[in-house]
């Protein structure tokens, strides 16, 4: 085995860099490029070698045992050349701004993706209670008008004509006034013979008002939720909640 070139190539597999392993094992990294190019004598000696390539090799996950068993050092001699220093110096800055790029890329990339995944969640939640809220208000409308696509010449409920005051007369000009305000969330229809003069939902607090020299044929969905006014009568109670009102007010 050759000792160096199997910690250069875990190393590389590992996608580290040399200021990393000498962050894991306080090696310096001059030694460390010795050791990888298999020239121990940076060391200090045989027991440092050994001592290196074991720190080395157990931050790497190596055998450690093979990699001492085929170290081919008994007597190291020390390298007093004076250079190892300096070459450190300039080796370990150098390499760590090439390897300060991909791990600060690296932070930058989970922070962003971190972030689009947020900005995703609260898409969604907000989409999620809009179609929420707008399921609410289409069930409350299809409740509210089980008959919404009758014909206007339906016939009335029998409970919607059973209101005492469904019948008033119209007023001596020969004109019919009709006024609406919600209660509670209704479907409304009123239309006179030629034409549908308002359909859709009247929500608490909504009034409509209407004025024709012709006949006007109201439908309402829930007749518990609307307050009727002809030609300045109160019609009173039009019927229980979810009830179908159903009436033609004639002029004349």
């Amino acid at each position: 085995m050759d000792v160096g070139t199997e910690i250069k190539r875990a190393r590389i597999a590992q996608g580290l860099y040399i200021p990393e392993l000498v962050y894991r094992t306080h090696i310096r990294a001059g030694i460390i490029e010795a050791i990888e190019a298999n020239d121990f004598r940076k060391c200090g000696g045989d027991v440092y070698a050994r001592g290196h390539v074991k720190a080395l090799g157990g931050a790497l996950g190596l055998d450690t045992d093979a990699l001492l068993a085929a170290l081919p050092v008994d007597d190291v001699p020390l390298d007093v050349s004076g250079s190892a220093a300096g070459e450190d110096s300039v080796n370990i800055w150098a390499l760590d701004r090439r390897s300060r790029v991909p791990s600060e890329m690296r932070t930058w990339l989970v922070l962003g993706a971190i972030a689009v995944a947020v900005i995703g969640v609260l898409i969604w939640q907000s989409r999620s209670r809009t179609n929420t809220e707008n399921l609410a208000v289409a069930t409350a409308s299809v409740t509210a008008t089980p008959t919404a696509t009758a014909s206007p010449s339906a016939t009335p409920s029998t409970t919607a004509t059973s209101t005492p005051t469904a019948t008033p007369s119209a007023n001596q000009a020969g004109a019919l006034t009709l006024q609406l305000r919600s209660t509670a969330l209704s479907w409304v229809r009123v239309s006179n013979p030629s034409t549908v003069l308002f359909e859709g939902n009247m929500r608490s607090g909504d009034s409509k008002s209407f004025s024709s020299t012709s006949d006007l044929h109201v439908r309402i969905g829930n007749a518990a939720g609307i307050a009727l006014t002809v030609n300045g009568r109160a019609m009173g109670t039009l019927g229980a909640s979810g009830q179908v009102y159903d009436h033609t007010f004639t002029v004349g």
